[in-house]
Order: structure tokens, then C-alpha cells, then sequence
């Protein structure tokens, strides 16, 4: 009996030794810096087509305008557009919107950021190609005073709000948009970093703007280097021997293995992003709705994903995403029978269609592979084109394919859906069908101008079903997405379309 107090110590000083070692152990296995303690390395997929934010509306490039640039308003995690750049607003009739600025904001060449600047910016994103509808709906804007700015809609207008957090819609200072300075080699905004250098094909550097304005956004590193690695095993490999200390785009088939490794995290989320297979609604045998029906009805999402993405995505076949506004009605499910009635229908030789499907990462060509199988079935022969994420969003932007797999998010379902539907994204995104539908074009104006949120969703709904009935797309899946880091960074959360605030993630002090 009196030996049992020195059984218990032991035990206790057995158990801590247990726990300190194996403490010791993670820490040894957790990898130093890529490139010092106050750098982040970041591997990316791509590189973005442009980071000019009037450029381009992709979503890669729209990653690197939340870090260089500020808008008027963000969307928070609930999706909700809230002020950033604004520092309050009122709408005192139907049409007009009244923004107070923040005072004090400084861009990265230390100029303050004033109404001019913010009416110039808005004007220029107006008159852009690119993301012009995000401020179409504006008739006027014009700086009140040095810190207040007036915006007078064509009507009532229910997404403003969410077209003002766009980053087409990020503020420049009024000056050099005035010199046609060249934002896409120097970019200046108000974000939390500030632009270093960008070596085509390489990486794209950025240092932290010490100046920013809200001290609760302001980065975490001194520097973040983004590096280009298109082969996603290389992106897995790179982070185990510490070149890198974030994968922003994990290959789904290494996830397992990195989740098994010591000295790194990995991270998912379900999010609101979707896959789908772009069908280019302007090319002979793709403008027959009865084609298009066929196509969809031939393709069984569930082997998709198991292939694409290991099984990490909810297969959908709904043509919009599963938000409030959505719609499950007349959609297209898989059922191959059924895909031979709506064939022969059409009167189109499936023989005859000429579809080669455009690529531009590893998992969505292992998607196409699938639909390729499936397509056969039908008598449809499909090929398969891979090249790099630039030229990928070029083409698909200027209609070159016949289709192409494509992910796209939005905060705001209605901007989603004239992101993708409208006749105004021709020419102007990757993911556009290319559709130029009376019906749809009328709803999205009823959707517009309903301000009740209520109201709103049951126009939505409407919507959904007219686009459903279209079969623009063979809608996939909606994705869960995996971020991979070093075990010592922090912060790594991503928002509900995926992306990641970089301005957040540090080192573990």
C-alpha cells in the first residue's frame, strides 16, 4: 500500500514526458518558412489573365484584387454585402444612393483616397468589357462632396450593394486613370498589399502596405510570394519539402496523403462554387435545346466526381447553384434512354456534332475524360484539349471552344446568374454559355428591381426554371474545396466561394 504514491508520480511523470515528446515530435515535423518567417509561399495553379481589376473577371484574378485593392463594400460570411471602403449609406428614394467614405484612407502611393476617385474608378469599371454590367445599372455617379458620393440607378436596382463589392469595382486613384496608367504592370489601390514584381510564368510578389487603412486587415507577413506550379502533383510535392507553405488548390487525389503527413494541415469547405461543362450555345448542333437536353441527360455526375475529384463534390443538375433563388424544377436528370429520344428529336446527327472540350487543370480534365465515355454512349465523339489557365480564359471569353469545363462563383445568386446567362457575358467571361434568351433577359430585370428580399427569391425561382428548361450547361457539381499549409501558418480560412484572405494568414508566433 505505501508503494502506490510513488506508482501514481511515476505514472504522472510518464504521462507528461508522453505528452512533452510527443509535442516536441510535431514541432520537429512542422516545416520552417519556405522562404523566411516574415514571407508566405503560396502555390498556385495559374497565373491570372490580368490583375488589372477592369481586365478580367476571373476568379484567380479576382484572388489577387482582395489583396492589392479595397471596394466600396464586401461580402461577409453570410454573404452579405457590408462597407469597406463605405464608411456609411442611405437610399432615400427608389433610384439614389448616398455613400459616405471612410476619411483617411491612403493608396499605396500614400495619396488619400477621395469621391473623385471613387466616381472615376466606378466609371471606368462602367465602361469596361470585362465587368461593365457590375455597374451597367448606374446612370449617374457623381462626388458630392470630398467624401461623399451619389449613385442614381435606371430603377429600382436590388444587387447594388453586391455590384459595389465586386472587384471590378475596386477604387483607383483618379489620377492615374486620368494618365491611362497601366494598373495591370503597377497596380495602386488601397488593399492590404502592395504590388512587388510579377515574373510571367514564374510568380507574382507582394509586400504589405504598412499604410492600410483598417489595422484589423492589415497583413500578417511582410511579403507573399505566389508561385505558378500547373502540375498539381508538383504542388503537393513542393509543400512536403518545404518550398512552398500553402497549396491553394490541392490535388483531390493527394489529400489523404497530406492529411498522413507530419508538420501539415489540411483544410475543406463546402462552397457555393460550381462545375459545370460550358456549352457554346452559338455552334451548329449546340443551339438545338433538344441537343443540349440530350447532353446533360447522358452524364451521370456521381462517376464524375468519383474520378474528378475523389469523390469531394455534391453532384448537382440544377443549371444554378444551391442558393436561396434557386430552383430544382425542369431540370435534366441522367437517364441515358432518355438522351437517345431527345437525340433523335433534335434531328441532329450526334455524329456530326464537332465538340472538342477545353481544359485547363488536371481534376476538370479527368472530368471531361468521364463525359467524353458518356457522350460516346450517345454517338457523340468528343475530344479534349488541355493548355494553361490564361489562354483557356482568352478563348473561352472570345467564344473559341465548343465547350468547356468551368467553375464559377458569386456571392449573389442574381449577379451569378447574369454573370453566366445574360447576353451581356458574351465576350465578357470564360463561363458564358454564350445565350442571348428574351425570357431570361426579361426576368433578370424583374429579379433586378424587386427590393423585397422575399419577392425577390420567388423571382429568382422563376428564373432558375426558365434557365433550367434551356439546358445551357451540363451542370456537374458543386465543389468542397481543400487548402493544404504548414503546420506553423494560421489563418488559412477560406470564404464560402473558396477564396482565401491572405491578409489573415500568418506564422504561429
Amino acid at each position: 500500500m505505501k508503494k502506490k504514491p510513488f506508482c501514481i508520480v511515476a505514472c504522472v511523470f510518464l504521462l507528461v514526458f508522453a505528452i512533452a515528446a510527443g509535442t516536441a515530435l510535431a514541432a520537429a515535423a512542422a516545416k520552417p518558412p519556405a522562404a523566411g518567417p516574415g514571407t508566405l509561399t503560396v502555390a498556385m495553379f495559374g497565373e491570372p489573365p490580368s490583375i488589372c481589376p477592369v481586365s478580367h473577371n476571373s476568379q484567380i484574378g479576382e484572388m489577387f484584387n482582395m489583396a492589392l485593392y479595397n471596394s466600396l463594400f464586401l461580402i461577409n460570411d453570410n454573404l452579405e454585402a457590408v462597407p469597406d471602403l463605405c464608411e456609411s449609406y442611405e437610399n432615400p428614394s427608389a433610384t439614389e444612393w448616398i455613400f459616405k467614405l471612410r476619411r483617411g484612407v491612403k493608396f499605396h502611393n500614400g495619396a488619400e483616397m477621395h469621391a473623385e476617385d471613387v466616381v472615376a474608378s466606378i466609371l471606368r469599371a462602367k465602361a469596361s468589357v470585362r465587368v461593365g454590367r457590375f455597374a451597367v445599372k448606374f446612370t449617374a455617379i457623381e462626388a458630392l462632396d470630398e467624401y461623399t458620393v451619389k449613385i442614381v440607378t435606371d430603377g429600382p436596382y436590388s444587387d447594388i450593394l453586391y455590384d459595389l463589392s465586386h472587384t471590378g469595382n475596386s477604387i483607383c486613384p483618379k489620377a492615374l486613370i486620368d494618365a491611362n496608367h497601366d494598373f495591370n504592370k503597377e497596380p495602386m489601390g488601397t488593399g492590404p498589399f502592395k504590388h512587388g514584381r510579377w515574373v510571367l510564368g514564374d510568380r507574382l510578389t507582394m509586400d504589405r502596405f504598412d499604410g492600410h487603412f483598417n489595422p484589423e486587415r492589415k497583413a500578417k507577413v511582410q511579403s507573399i510570394i505566389f508561385k505558378f506550379i500547373p502540375e498539381p502533383s508538383a504542388r503537393t510535392i513542393a509543400l512536403e519539402a518545404g518550398e512552398v507553405d500553402v497549396v491553394h488548390q490541392v490535388e483531390f487525389m493527394d489529400i489523404e496523403r497530406l492529411r498522413a503527413t507530419p508538420g501539415i494541415k489540411v483544410q475543406s469547405r463546402e462552397t457555393i462554387s460550381f462545375i459545370a461543362m460550358v456549352l457554346n450555345n452559338e455552334k451548329p448542333g449546340l443551339d438545338n435545346v433538344l441537343v443540349r437536353k440530350a447532353l446533360n441527360a447522358a452524364v451521370d455526375r456521381v462517376p464524375v466526381i468519383k474520378v474528378a475529384v475523389n469523390g469531394h463534390g455534391t453532384p448537382t443538375y440544377s443549371q444554378i447553384p444551391s442558393m436561396p433563388g434557386g430552383s430544382e424544377v425542369g431540370v435534366v436528370t441522367h437517364n441515358i434512354e432518355q438522351a437517345k429520344k431527345y437525340m433523335a428529336e433534335s434531328g441532329v446527327n450526334p455524329a456530326s456534332l464537332d465538340i472538342t472540350i477545353i481544359c485547363s487543370e488536371e481534376h476538370r480534365r479527368r472530368s471531361a475524360e468521364v463525359i467524353q465515355a458518356a457522350w460516346a454512349d450517345l454517338g457523340v465523339n468528343a475530344k479534349i484539349e488541355m493548355m494553361e489557365v490564361a489562354t483557356y480564359l482568352t478563348r473561352g471569353a472570345r467564344g473559341d471552344f465548343a465547350a468547356s469545363i468551368a467553375g464559377y462563383s458569386n456571392r449573389s445568386l442574381l449577379a451569378w446568374i447574369k454573370t453566366v446567362f445574360s447576353a451581356a457575358s458574351i465576350g465578357a467571361t470564360s463561363g458564358s454559355p454564350r445565350m442571348n434568351n428574351p425570357a431570361v433577359e426579361a426576368q433578370i430585370a424583374v429579379a433586378e428591381s424587386t427590393l423585397d428580399p422575399v419577392k425577390r427569391i420567388a423571382e429568382l425561382e422563376k428564373l432558375s426554371r426558365i434557365i433550367n428548361e434551356l439546358s445551357p450547361r451540363v451542370p456537374l457539381y458543386q465543389e468542397t474545396m481543400f487548402k493544404a499549409y504548414n503546420a506553423n501558418v494560421e489563418s488559412v480560412d477560406m470564404e464560402p466561394n473558396g477564396q482565401v484572405y491572405y491578409h489573415k494568414v500568418g506564422w504561429i508566433r
